[in-house]
């Protein structure tokens, strides 16, 4: 499986990057805003200037959860081995400006089906994972796993891990790609059992800009972790809602959304 078929399943920042590609698209015209942009940095990428090619990102450029994202130019210089490789060279470099690059409304502009993504006069995305960066995320699951409770340690993949006023949470995709809920109140160490654990979650694409929501059921219980990647500043990451018998009766904003730091 791809590295893009592979995020479509988690629904990441970067799988909703390739998902919302698949819209009306167009050919880059030589008038378009994007066009120099998208003609200088092939060159660059061509050239293998990693100085240069660090100079085209906007920052923080979002990396798959676990991986922590890129904060500034230095660390993208710092970390350029883990995002390119010599197929995601060699996809740019060989790039035709006319017909594989598209636009894609207020989107911007992306390469193929949203391998790498232009807006703004800046490369805003790159749908790609090295074997290097790879090897880091299995890296960075083994130490979430060893951090928690037998109950919950086996996953495929972690999706959220959030603190809101009064819990801890995970969302974790299991081996047959379904979703699992995992709470602690807030302080609790996670390899201590977790207060709730709740299967078999779905997912729920809000709109085209990106936002999507978590849904678990327990009974007359219904618990909603709303995702927002589009908002204004000071839009929360996200929500926990606890709704019974369709009444809300819970609403807490993400305080912090755990980034795991690379060792």
């Amino acid at each position: 499986m791809n590295y893009v078929s592979r995020l479509f399943q988690g629904i990441t920042v970067l799988g909703l990057s390739t998902l919302l590609s698949i819209q009306s698209t167009a050919a880059l015209e030589t008038d378009h805003d994007e066009y120099q942009t998208v003609s200088s940095f092939i060159n660059l990428v061509t050239e293998g200037d990693k100085e240069k090619i660090a100079g085209f990102f906007r920052y923080p450029l979002k990396r798959s959860y676990p991986i922590p994202d890129i904060q500034n130019k230095q660390e993208f210089i710092d970390r350029f081995d883990q995002i390119f490789d010599q197929e995601l060279m060699t996809a740019i470099a060989s790039s035709n400006i006319k017909t594989d690059w598209r636009q894609v409304g207020w989107r911007g502009v992306m390469l193929g089906s949203g391998l790498v993504w232009v807006n703004g006069g800046q490369i805003t995305a790159v749908n790609h994972q090295t074997a290097l960066e790879n090897s880091i995320e299995q890296q960075i699951i083994r130490q979430q796993q060893a951090n928690l409770h037998a109950s919950v340690q086996q996953f495929q993949r972690p999706i959220l891990d959030w603190t809101t006023e009064q819990f801890h949470i995970r969302v974790d995709q299991l081996k047959d790609d379904s979703y699992r809920y995992s709470a602690w109140s807030l302080g609790t160490s996670t390899d201590q059992q977790p207060d709730l654990i709740l299967y078999d979650g779905n997912l729920t694409i809000t709109g085209s800009g990106g936002n999507h929501h978590y849904e678990f059921r327990q009974g007359d219980y219904l618990y909603k972790l709303l995702v927002f990647m589009i908002g204004s500043k000071e839009t929360p990451p996200g929500q926990l809602e606890v709704f019974r018998n369709e009444y809300r009766i819970l609403l807490e904003d993400v305080q912090s959304p755990e980034r795991q730091k690379l060792q």
